[in-house]
């Protein structure tokens, strides 16, 4: 299981050709030494970004879109790299990560994920700082979900109508005021007295999508996986860690 990456948008547009050394050249050594090992299966992350701002949703597997940032090519290639090896008897598979959240996420640092950067800052009763007017909407996926697709396909029956990617997701939509929304109920619930946190606004990011939903049909009928945890308790059990580790 390959899962190491440079994996954030806007550090890939600062420094596009150590995103491009990492995520591109690293995949080639982990399949080379694949094929060096005679290991028999291989799955990558590939990612959502590879869709762009597509048109419609949701998001099937063919519709891949306009690239819009260095981070998101790497991943295109990373995918047409998986294509090749399986072409020369590797058995490998692509998996586009949605917006994977859960416990034990860095909320720290410039690049950090959205959902456990506004966990950290709300649970210390700071306003969380949204990257335009709030209404980009993602398809948010628990780490369990995740975790369980990749082990379907590692461990479970290797059919011969397995395709080379799959996206992992939920096939649901959330905007970042709903996050922001969710993240207030759970501590409204767990910490006394808390007062609802209001967000402030910045500029748009250069090369974030708008508009993010996935369809899960193609793993769901190939592999039958369906993802378990609902959005609501995933960040309540999220929030509940968090405060508990401040205790």
């Amino acid at each position: 299981v390959h899962l190491a990456a440079q994996v954030s948008v806007p550090l890939s547009v600062e420094k596009p050709e150590e995103t491009n050394e990492i995520n591109v050249l690293g995949t080639d050594n982990v399949i080379q030494s694949c094929f060096d090992n005679d290991v028999q299966r291989l799955v990558v992350a590939s990612s959502a970004a590879v869709y762009g701002n597509a048109d419609t949703l949701p998001l099937k597997e063919q519709d891949a879109g306009q690239i819009l940032s260095p981070y998101a090519e790497s991943k295109w290639i990373n995918e047409q790299q998986i294509l090749e090896a399986r072409n020369n008897g590797l058995k490998a598979t692509a998996l586009r990560f949605f917006n994977v959240y859960g416990v034990g996420q860095r909320p720290d640092g410039a690049y950090a994920a959205v959902v456990p950067k506004f966990v950290d800052m709300m649970v210390n009763k700071q306003a969380p700082k949204i990257n335009g007017d709030g209404l980009h909407t993602r398809d948010f996926v628990h780490v369990d979900d995740v975790c369980d697709a990749i082990w379907s396909l590692i461990d479970g029956e290797w059919k011969a109508d397995n395709h080379h990617v799959y996206n992992v997701a939920t096939q649901t939509r959330v905007t970042l005021l709903d996050l922001i929304a969710i993240i207030n109920n759970s501590l409204t619930q767990g910490m006394p007295n808390f007062t609802p946190l209001i967000p402030t606004h910045g500029p748009e990011r250069v090369g974030d999508i708008r508009h993010s939903m996935a369809s899960i049909a193609r793993i769901n009928e190939t592999i039958q996986w369906t993802p378990k945890v609902e959005f609501e308790h995933g960040i309540k059990e999220l929030v509940l860690q968090r405060l508990n580790s401040q205790s």
